[in-house]
């Protein structure tokens, strides 16, 4: 599969078909799978309050629209 395949929506489920079906692509991503999972879990492990932010993350992400912040936190000019 090329490189530089094209990224246009009309071209979007050939490029799909020929990702699907790409032998060195799909290697990378099954090595990818297994390579980020076990990445995370490191970095999970050397940061103990992991859990804590990520449920922080997910009350602001989820009670907070976007409206909402960009009206509580001017912007600063530079």
């Amino acid at each position: 599969m090329s490189v530089h395949a094209n990224p246009t929506t009309p071209h979007f489920k050939d490029n799909a078909h020929k990702a699907l079906h790409d032998p060195q692509l799909q290697e990378a991503m099954g090595k990818l799978r297994v390579g980020f999972t076990a990445a995370r879990q490191i970095a999970v492990s050397k940061l103990p309050e992991f859990e804590a932010l990520r449920d922080s993350a997910r009350d602001i992400r989820t009670t907070r629209s976007p409206i909402s912040i960009s009206i509580s936190k001017p912007m600063r000019r530079r």
